[in-house]
């Protein structure tokens, strides 16, 4: 879980069998890798899209789909700003400053950038454009 919160999905590393059958696929003629690949420089068929369609699922790219709100809330908290107020919170609450702390989360509560609020709504899937009719 902890791993879909530092970096994007763009900073993972390819996997070492993809790698390697990229790397393989590279080395081939053109035309030898359309014949492997069962396709041709037209692309498939909708036949053949539909068989292999059928096997694998839909072209679903994880990265489009929507981050729950606790993950929307964390990229606007990550902040180093925002990260050394809340440990400076915890040390006046922990020596019993309740008022520095109060004021402390105040100023976490306002440094999380409210600027980027029309960005999160936008996060949500428009209704109708999920491809469901529900």
């Amino acid at each position: 879980m902890l791993e879909t919160l530092g970096g994007t999905a763009h900073e993972r590393a390819v996997p070492a069998h993809q790698a390697q059958d990229l790397r393989q696929a590279a080395a081939q003629a053109p035309q030898a890798l359309f014949e492997h690949l069962n396709s041709s420089p037209q692309g498939m068929s909708a036949s053949q899209a539909d068989t292999i369609r059928s096997h694998t699922g839909g072209n679903d790219i994880d990265q489009e789909q929507p981050l729950a709100w606790w993950q929307l809330l964390w990229q606007c908290y990550r902040t180093p700003f925002d990260l050394l107020l809340s440990l400076l919170g915890v040390v006046n609450f922990l020596t019993g400053d309740l008022r520095g702390t109060l004021v402390i989360g105040s100023m976490v509560c306002l440094s999380v950038d409210p600027g980027r609020l029309p960005h999160l709504a936008g996060q949500r899937p428009v209704r109708g454009t999920s491809g469901d009719d529900s």
